[in-house]
């Protein structure tokens, strides 16, 4: 390269490099996108710590200790739909169990540890696992009736379980409620999330053999239903305490009658009564009576004085 061309190019990374003007403003923009950038940092270590000081209870899952629930069971082998599991054995300790009808009743605070039975744990590889003679796994399956055999995958069935034949594996299908369209589980078994109004057909038949509804449908309608009329609450009994009986006084005996001075006694068929005749009585009517007779008097003269005079003007 000429010593001319050097300097030309020189020249041109000296005038790309912007004015002297240019070159004298301060870079506010930089500036300012540093001082947001600083203050999302500090921001976010702030939230940081405090959401890892007072962290957020999380609700607990459902079923909890309060809750009862309800969901249809039932077992197809081979083709032929088995009778519903008796009663659990040891029903009032477990928080799932059944009654004999096809329901499993989900009531985790009955247990002595209701946490082993809500929530997560509520699965039907729960409920399997405490019930006696029941075995329930990802791959096989044995019902604790008697002379029930073990069934596993890959196996066939064979007349003495059902009317099916061919090679089995175990299959299930649920119903999110009793009117929902059946859905094809293809997860664990024992993981299965039993919830409320739930139905649940387990079988071993050959592969792509639908699976009918479980027949303790209706008892889980029933159910529901008695479980959506919730029962009146029962009040205590009114009891009401009385103060205790009065003892009246008995009977005042009045003292006999006394005869007073000046009084006259008056005997009937009534008790004994005393009429008092004061003096001053008697002396009052005396005078009454004298008055009385001086005024007729009185009147009496004015009459014939009245009748005297008439006759002396008639003549």
């Amino acid at each position: 390269m000429s010593r001319g061309s050097f300097s030309r190019t020189v020249a041109r990374a000296a005038a790309s490099g912007g004015s002297r003007a240019y070159r004298g403003r301060s870079p506010r923009g930089f500036y300012a996108l540093m001082l947001v950038i600083c203050a999302l940092g500090v921001f976010l270590v702030v939230y940081s710590r405090n959401e890892r000081l007072h962290p957020k209870a999380n609700p607990a899952a459902a079923p909890t200790a309060s809750d009862h629930w309800y969901a249809a069971l039932g077992f197809d082998l081979c083709g032929k739909v088995e009778a519903n599991l008796p009663k659990s054995p040891n029903f009032t300790t477990v928080g799932l169990r059944t009654l004999g009808d096809g329901v499993v009743l989900i009531s985790p605070g009955i247990a002595a540890s209701p946490a082993a039975y809500e929530g997560k744990n509520d699965t039907l590889g729960t409920f399997a696992a405490n019930y006696p003679g029941f075995t329930l796994t990802s791959s096989s399956l044995q019902l604790p009736a008697q002379h029930q055999p073990l069934l596993k995958n890959g196996q066939s069935c064979v007349p003495s379980v059902g009317p099916l034949t061919g090679r089995s594996q175990l299959e299930v299908w649920t119903w999110a409620s009793a009117t929902a369209r059946p859905v094809r589980y293809t997860g664990d078994p024992t993981k299965l999330h039993l919830d409320n109004g739930m139905m649940v057909m387990v079988g071993f038949v050959p592969t792509h053999t639908s699976l009918p509804e479980p027949p303790s449908r209706s008892a889980l309608v029933a159910d529901l239903k008695g479980q959506a009329i919730a029962p009146a609450p029962t009040l205590p009994p009114l009891t009401t305490t009385l103060p205790p009986t009065t003892t009246l006084p008995a009977t005042t005996t009045l003292p006999a009658t006394t005869t007073l001075p000046g009084t006259r006694s008056t005997t009937g068929n009534s008790p004994t009564s005393t009429t008092a005749v004061s003096p001053s009585s008697t002396v009052a009517s005396s005078k009454s009576s004298t008055t009385l007779g001086k005024s007729t008097g009185a009147l009496k003269s004015a009459g014939s004085a009245t009748s005297t005079t008439a006759g002396s003007k008639k003549g």
